[in-house]
This record gives C-alpha cells, structure tokens and sequence, in this order.
C-alpha cells in the first residue's frame, strides 16, 4: 500500500436515488444542478472533507478530518473561485443553491457559518465512526457506547451533522443495522447499501437484495417481513452463495447429461 496515501478517503459514495429524489435540488435550475455537482466534488478536497474552508495560512490542504481552529470559512466568493466560468453567472447560481437550501450553512462549532456539502460531510463523519469501531474488532459493542460517544462529538472534533436515515421515525439503527419496530420494511437503498458495507458485500450485490425484496414487500420467503436489514443481509449473502453454488451443480449435471444423451445418438 501505497504509505503516501494510507488512510486517507479517496472517494465517496453517490446513489442516483439520493440526486434523482432531492426535493430541494429539484426546485433548481439545470444550471444550479450542474454547479452543484462541482461543489460535491471540490467539498470532497477541503481541510474538512464536505466544508467549505482554508487554513489561517491560506492553504487548503487535503488531509485534515477534523474541524480545528487553525481553520476559517470560505467566503462565497472564495467557493466561486473554486469553480471555473462566469464569476457573475456563478455567483448568481449558489445564491440560487442557497435559497432552495441546497448548499447549506454550519449552525454552531469552529466553523461556524461555513458552506458545506452535507452528504460529504456526513459520510465521512460515518466513516471515521466505522473505522474507529474497527479498531475495537469490528464490533462497536467492545468499546460501550463509542458510536454514541462519537455522534454526540463537538463539532471541533469530529463534523457535528448525525447521519440519519431517509426513512420515517420508525426506524431506528442498532449496532449500525436498521431495524423496524412497526413490523418490517420498507427499506430504502442507502440504508441497504450502508448495512451491507458493513458486513463486507458489495454494491452490486446489495442492489440486487434491495430490488429483489422491495418488490417482494420486504417479506421472505417463509412469509416473515424482514425487520433486521443487518439480519437479513448476512442471511441471504450465505445462502445466495449455496444458491448459486447449487445452481451451477444443476448446470454441470445437465450439461454433462445433454452431452452423453448427445453421444449416444452419435452411436445410432
């Protein structure tokens, strides 16, 4: 590995639900939209991954995970200049951001006022949160309460926005898996996409699980509604894996036996 870039993210997750389903970003012109994308990604090179600010030295910086006092919030114009094109035009389309409460403010911590981006700023605060349970063996339970100590951070030492689920009140996370206490499902994509992270599946995969099962209702095939997303994740990966295993027993056999069948017409 290369030690240059140990431990750093060098990338952030983008569900086309999340973009396609924004009320908010909706209500925006295709030019805001096409600004907005631009912020995401020059977000993702500050101090504070997802905030909008600069060092007292005037450099930026790109390793910083941590809101600290050596930092100060980018002036509008500053983030304008980040961005190629019109300084007019530019100007214009974040103020259009702004008033539909896409580009948002930080209330209160170090940064107090600073613009930021809060799908990047919450995803690296669940990250940080997940690598700091992996240290504890994975399970956050070994260290007590450490991911509620840690949502429950100032925002001078980790960014203060909780990442929540997009679903209703009725859902709640436990040892990050999504539960439902009102019976089961539905679940969306990115909390299937977050629970099966977790326990190592890939997206392609949880993609599959999540359409699968929302077309079914969120109910197995037993005809219980799924109520423990982390639950049922590990439970379908280990026997989709002997399904397809089995499936591909099936193929074989029946290969093997079209060819013999084949053979002895040969013979006739």
């Amino acid at each position: 590995m290369d030690k240059k870039n140990s431990g750093k993210a060098p990338s952030y997750q983008m569900y086309p639900k999340d973009w396609n389903e924004d009320h908010d970003l909706k209500m925006c012109s295709f030019a805001a939209e096409g600004l907005w994308i631009r912020l995401v990604n020059t977000s993702f090179e500050m101090p504070v991954k997802g905030v909008f600010s600069r060092r007292l030295n005037g450099g930026l910086g790109r390793v910083e995970t941590k809101l600290k006092p050596s930092l100060t919030p980018l002036k509008l114009e500053e983030i304008a200049n980040l961005i190629r094109g019109n300084t007019r035009e530019k100007m214009r389309l974040l103020q259009e951001l702004i008033a539909n409460n896409v580009l948002k403010r930080l209330a209160d911590g170090e940064c107090a006022g600073a613009f930021y981006v809060k799908r990047i700023y919450e995803d690296m605060k669940l990250r940080a949160i997940r690598a700091e349970a992996g240290k504890q063996g994975g399970n956050p339970n070994l260290s007590g309460h450490l991911v509620e100590n840690l949502l429950n951070q100032n925002p001078e030492q980790t960014p203060k926005q909780i990442p929540t689920p997009s679903s209703s009140s009725s859902t709640s996370t436990s040892n990050n898996t999504y539960t439902h206490a009102d019976g089961g499902g539905p679940f969306t994509l990115c909390q299937v996409m977050d629970a099966a992270a977790m326990i190592g599946i890939t997206p392609d995969k949880a993609e599959e699980f999540f359409h699968h099962f929302n077309a079914q209702g969120w109910v197995r095939s037993n005809g219980l509604k799924i109520t423990n997303l982390g639950s049922a994740l590990t439970y379908w990966r280990n026997h989709q894996y002997q399904f397809e295993k089995h499936n591909f027993r099936e193929v074989k056999n029946e290969t093997h036996k079209r060819d013999y069948q084949s053979a002895e017409l040969g013979f006739r």
